[in-house]
């Protein structure tokens, strides 16, 4: 997108990952058109509230979502005229667009380098390289990170940090091989997020709506009052999920709002160390900020067992 030297225009995104929206939110800050397609759900694989969260953002902004579409090549006109199905009626529709970007994923570029002759084992879906968690391949002596493996998090950060533990074990007397549990994520669109840890559906599904408690709040920061927001409602919220059965440990932790990636680490720290919603209580917070939020304000949310993949809570609960 970045290498395009002409105005965008109207724009299409067809996926609805978390590059997609960023890519939308930057695009419909500059003031374009910008339509997002969607085949099933945006950010397929996050927490599913804060995913809602974010596209309500996004409309609000003026992004249009087009949900449980399908579409087929685009067709050069004086404008790119895109034809779709609609998944649910199986109603035909068409739009014209000046931009039309794909985010279908990352693919794994490992073909054509020797791999098979060699005898690696790779995914049979992904074509990724598998490796175990010393980032070993089925091959002696060769290694693999990053994309092309099956790592989990095969993030920037995630593998650097994980090829230098690896030289360690290789040219030092470390043993250390790096800790998955706590990756701390962001999503930068204009609502940011930040989070780490378990999402409410996957807690709810490993522990049972019984072994799990979750904390939520929605408020304002007093900055937000000094900012001119284009008369768009901004808001940020936080979500804390525990661990019922031991002590409230905090599982998974998510913030929405201003600077929410620059937030994230310090909890991710705090959540490798086995960090229990009364720890987070006891802390003091720094006034006026949005972290206080989540050390001060949240405590005051009276707790519920969750009974499903959503919150039993309300709006009116979360204010």
């Amino acid at each position: 997108m970045f290498h395009v030297k002409h105005d965008p225009g109207k724009t299409l995104i067809i996926g609805a990952s978390s590059s997609a929206l960023e890519a939308a939110g930057l695009l419909r800050s500059l003031g374009h058109q910008v339509s997002v397609m969607v085949r099933t759900r945006a950010l397929k694989g996050h927490d599913v509230e804060m995913s809602e969260l974010i596209v309500g953002h996004l409309e609000g902004m003026g992004v249009e979502f087009i949900i449980h579409s399908a579409t087929t090549e685009p067709t050069d006109l004086p404008q790119l005229r895109v034809h779709y199905n609609d998944k649910t009626t199986q109603k035909g529709f068409f739009k014209d667009f000046n931009t039309v970007l794909t985010s279908d994923g990352q693919i794994a570029t490992v073909n054509g380098i020797g791999l098979d002759e060699l005898g690696m084992t790779r995914d049979s879906q992904t074509g990724k390289v598998v490796v175990d968690e010393n980032q070993r391949t089925s091959v002696g002596g060769i290694y693999a990170l990053g994309g092309i493996t099956n790592n989990p998090a095969p993030f920037l950060s995630n593998t650097e940090h994980s090829a230098e533990l690896l030289c360690d074990r290789l040219f030092g007397s470390s043993n250390v091989v790096c800790n998955y549990d706590h990756v701390p994520r962001a999503v930068f669109t204009p609502l940011e997020y930040g989070f780490v840890g378990a999402t409410e559906e996957s807690a709810l599904e490993s522990l049972g709506p019984e072994g799990v408690t979750i904390y939520q709040n929605r408020f304002k920061p007093i900055h937000f009052n000094l900012m001119d927001l284009n008369g768009i409602e901004e808001f940020c919220y936080v979500k804390v999920i525990c661990d019922k059965h031991d002590d409230e440990r905090i599982i998974g932790l998510h913030i929405l709002g201003h600077k929410a990636a620059e937030m994230i680490l310090g909890y991710a720290v705090a959540m490798s160390l086995g960090a229990t919603k009364s720890q987070l209580d006891d802390s003091i917070s720094l006034h006026p900020t949005a972290a206080e939020n989540l050390s001060r304000t949240i405590r005051r949310i009276s707790h519920k067992c969750c009974k499903s993949g959503f919150s039993t809570m309300k709006n009116d609960d979360r204010c």
